[in-house]
């Protein structure tokens, strides 16, 4: 495929992603300024010397912030004070410090949007090529579905950067797909997207089924050097608040349904009294009973993803668009934007030239889903009016809110096996 088809596709999808998003947001600085403008107060914070204000004891919720943040919240009249709060990790401040420190929160929002139109005709593109597909007409025209996708408008309208990691994952994986010095590019762009969603380090360990042993330890090693040592040279209290932010990530989950994890599913369908927070994003721990259910999910479907890469490991292409979607799965927080890390592999099985008719059917579906939730599945997110029925909903049955809210769910373990059970032979990219 010549570079010029790609470059088309690719800038096609942008201007198509661009106006389409600002006609279904209508004004999409403001909306995106909410999970912006965290990073934006943190640098600003960090900047006049008072790093201990940038992390909360409590998780997205603003409402117990240090008095420098709420300080710095009313002297830039920003709006939804009681409604985040900053999860990231050290390093993704250093990384935003340019933007942050040299734009407003508005001029921010705008160049986020900017580079998640790009990102998606970067994603259509490479999904397409990890797919074999070498028909021009749909690498010109297909990547600008992308920005069709609810998982990807949502986690545009929030102002997210869900969109750019998986850009930096597959640009990665591409680069890394070499056994020249180009690896040394993908690590770097590995690098990059555990700086914008730390748990992207879990696929730094599908360097290990296949079998590139001395890559794997380049990359955990690089990892362990920005993402531990670093931090605590440099921003030593900022590391320290971290500590207990990322503890907090890996015990808790929260309760509205618009986290689609596993360990939330089962908290939902084993207590009834998380419909009295589906509105409210306050952490929840798991009982002992729900923790064990989930390990009986995840330990299993973890080690048949491990014990498939090592007997597939070497068709590079295929272990990457399997991990990225696996990846979600033992998190306990899945925003409905994270869906995005299993498009690929969505993509490979519906596209993928020698695939089994019945599997690329199915491959298509699951596009399909993804294209056709966001009419009703976004407003829940821009208008309260939706918020308001789903918390009528979980007052009067919240079990069957709890299976409604599974759906997501059961679509990604659904591609995920569907994936392991069928046989997918990527051709070389063109």
């Amino acid at each position: 495929m010549r570079r010029r088809d790609e470059v088309i596709g690719i800038l096609l999808a942008a201007v198509v992603a661009a106006g389409l998003w600002a006609l279904v947001f209508w004004q999409p600085v403001p909306w995106m300024s909410l999970d912006l403008y965290p990073t934006w107060v943190a640098s600003q914070l960090v900047a006049q010397g008072q790093p201990e204000a940038v992390y909360h004891p409590q998780l997205w919720i603003a409402g117990d912030a240090h008095p420098a943040w709420v300080a710095v919240m009313e002297r830039f009249s920003i709006p939804q004070a009681d409604g985040t709060s900053f999860t990231y990790s050290p390093l993704y401040l250093l990384v935003t410090w340019p933007l942050t420190r040299t734009l407003s929160l508005t001029q921010l929002s705008v160049v986020v949007f900017g580079l998640n139109a790009l990102a998606s005709g970067v994603v259509g593109n490479e999904c397409l090529r990890l797919a074999g597909c070498t028909r021009v007409w749909l690498r010109r025209l297909g990547p600008a579905g992308v920005g069709l996708l609810f998982p990807v408008m949502a986690g545009v309208w929030l102002g997210q950067n869900t969109l750019l990691c998986l850009t930096a994952g597959l640009l990665g994986a591409r680069l890394l797909a070499h056994r020249d010095r180009r690896r040394f590019g993908g690590l770097a762009l590995w690098w990059l997207a555990c700086a914008l969603k730390p748990w992207f380090v879990l696929v730094l360990l599908l360097l290990l089924p296949a079998r590139r042993w001395a890559d794997a330890a380049l990359a955990v090693g690089g990892w362990a050097l920005l993402f531990l040592a670093l931090p605590r040279l440099l921003l030593p209290e900022l590391a320290q608040g971290y500590a207990v932010v990322s503890q907090n990530l890996l015990e808790i989950t929260i309760a509205p349904p618009n986290n689609v994890s596993i360990r939330a599913h089962l908290m939902r369908i084993q207590w009834e009294g998380w419909a009295e927070l589906v509105r409210v994003w306050t952490p929840v721990e798991l009982s002992a009973a729900a923790r064990s259910r989930e390990l009986w999910i995840v330990l299993p479907l973890g080690a048949l993803v491990g014990a498939w890469g090592f007997v597939r490991g070497r068709r590079w292409e295929h272990l990457v668009v399997v991990g990225l979607a696996a990846v979600l799965v033992p998190l306990g927080v899945v925003w409905t934007h994270y869906l995005v890390f299993a498009l690929p592999l969505a993509v490979v099985l519906a596209f993928e030239q020698d695939q089994v008719r019945a599997i690329r059917w199915l491959g298509a579906l699951a596009l399909a889903y993804l294209l056709l939730m966001w009419p009703h599945a976004l407003p829940n997110h821009i208008h309260d009016g939706r918020w308001d029925y789903i918390e009528e909903l979980a007052a009067l049955d919240p079990t069957l809110l709890a299976w409604r809210a599974f759906r997501p769910t059961a679509w990604l373990l659904g591609v995920l096996l569907l994936a392991l059970g069928a046989t997918v032979r990527p051709r070389t990219p063109a």
